[in-house]
């Protein structure tokens, strides 16, 4: 079995959502309001940022399907 290493990425990440979902549960309007200001923050500043890579990418995946490499067969990992 290939080695991860250790758990510490994932402690952190667990940690950081466990507060997010407690800080959303203790004050659900005041977290509510500051995730509505945040996606509109974001969406002002780096919407086109997404849509372009969004297209850049959908672009990407029609090249990769109609060219030789279109034909390869993803396989399928049984452990």
């Amino acid at each position: 079995m290939a080695n991860h290493g250790d758990r510490t990425v994932f402690i952190a990440s667990a940690l950081i959502i466990l507060g997010l979902v407690i800080v959303g549960a203790v004050f659900p309007e005041g977290f509510g309001n500051a995730a509505q200001a945040a996606l509109n923050t974001v969406t002002r500043l780096f919407g086109w940022f997404y849509l372009f890579s969004i297209f850049g990418f959908v672009v990407f995946l029609l090249g990769l399907a109609f060219s030789k490499y279109g034909k390869i067969r993803l396989a399928v990992c049984r452990t």
